[in-house]
């Protein structure tokens, strides 16, 4: 009945006003007198509306639930990361998987992280943030990715780590940067913010590295108008990270979870603190020097349908940089940026 009455109330409105709804993009007709062309617009219809509307008139938490619970789980399986934490921005996906990392390889204050100069801000400020070191490379202009040459010269005895954030998705050479991982026993990190699906030999960017950021901004491949994820197949890494989007707690149960005598962490309300034999809600023990960056659940809803699109969107990214490869390359003077062989951009 109310799914009835959502589809009846959106349908009711676009009759009234057709451009209620602005920022929906498939619209039918382009009019090259009127019409903007944009770089990157959400990609929605009605199913994100009606996911809004549902999430939050039916919804048993409005904020991060049982909802952003689900998304993250799907997420993790489109993405090939067996665990995930939503959060409210790409930013602080990067600034709590940075901190995380750091507490769980007990790297030091002042230990070294290799980044891009071509980047976003909220890629280099959350190293400095944890009191490490950014130590930029520079770029070469084919693919305006970091010179891979560059990074080797970069790495110190104090280096932890290489923190990948191709520019506009677009992978370099995969297989160099992970044996010079290995070579040199520090960490493979993915900024994936603008790089959501893009492949290196058939395998996504992330395969690669220890844990990923990324960001569902709405000029990104997915949107949830804002928000971010952590993910990793380590699942102390991504615990840590949730512990530090949610205030430092040490509880991570979410939703109904919290309705059983003891949670899903087995000590809810047990003598768990050392030193003491008082029982002690666990869901009220703050372990780290945490922040609260969650995200509210009607995000995760709209994050559970714009999943269900992702290789339709994925299709058209590439298409879409196709065709503008082929305008410009036509006008003298006009370089584009070249795709690796071996690689699949998104």
């Amino acid at each position: 009945m109310l799914e009835e009455l959502i589809k009846n109330f959106l349908k009711d409105a676009k009759s009234i006003d057709e451009n209620l709804f602005p920022f929906i993009a498939n619209k039918k007709t382009f009019n090259k007198e009127k019409d903007s062309v944009y770089y990157s617009v959400p990609y929605w219809d009605d199913s994100e509306i009606e996911a809004i509307f549902h999430s939050v008139l039916k919804g048993k938490w409005l904020s991060s639930g049982e909802l952003v619970n689900k998304f993250e789980k799907q997420f993790s399986k489109n993405f090939n990361k067996t665990y995930s934490v939503m959060v409210n921005s790409g930013s602080s996906a990067n600034l709590v998987m940075i901190a995380a990392l750091k507490k769980y390889f007990n790297w030091a204050d002042g230990d070294e992280v290799i980044v891009s100069c071509v980047g976003f801000p909220t890629t280099i400020n959350p190293i400095i943030q944890n009191n490490l070191k950014p130590v930029f490379v520079d770029i070469n202009l084919v693919d305006l990715n970091w010179s891979i040459d560059e990074i080797e010269k970069k790495i110190t005895p104090k280096t932890r780590a290489i923190f990948s954030s191709p520019v506009l998705g677009n992978p370099y050479d995969i297989d160099r940067i992970v044996e010079l991982c290995k070579k040199n026993g520090i960490e493979l990190i993915a900024d994936n913010c603008d790089s959501l699906g893009s492949k290196w030999k058939n395998n996504l960017l992330t395969d690669y590295s220890v844990a990923a950021s990324c960001s569902f901004y709405p000029a990104h491949h997915i949107t949830t108008i804002e928000g971010g994820m952590v993910s990793s197949n380590i699942k102390e890494i991504v615990d840590l990270a949730r512990s530090f989007a949610w205030w430092g707690r040490a509880c991570y149960c979410v939703g109904k979870q919290n309705l059983l005598p003891n949670g899903v962490c087995g000590k809810r309300f047990d003598t768990h603190l050392e030193g003491t034999c008082e029982v002690v809600d666990h869901k009220y023990v703050f372990s780290n020097m945490g922040y609260n960056l969650k995200p509210a659940d009607f995000q995760g809803a709209i994050g559970s349908v714009q999943l269900q699109k992702f290789d339709e969107i994925h299709s058209m990214r590439r298409s879409n940089k196709k065709r503008m490869d082929e305008i410009f390359s036509k006008i003298n003077g006009v370089r584009t940026v070249q795709e690796h062989p071996e690689a699949e951009t998104s």
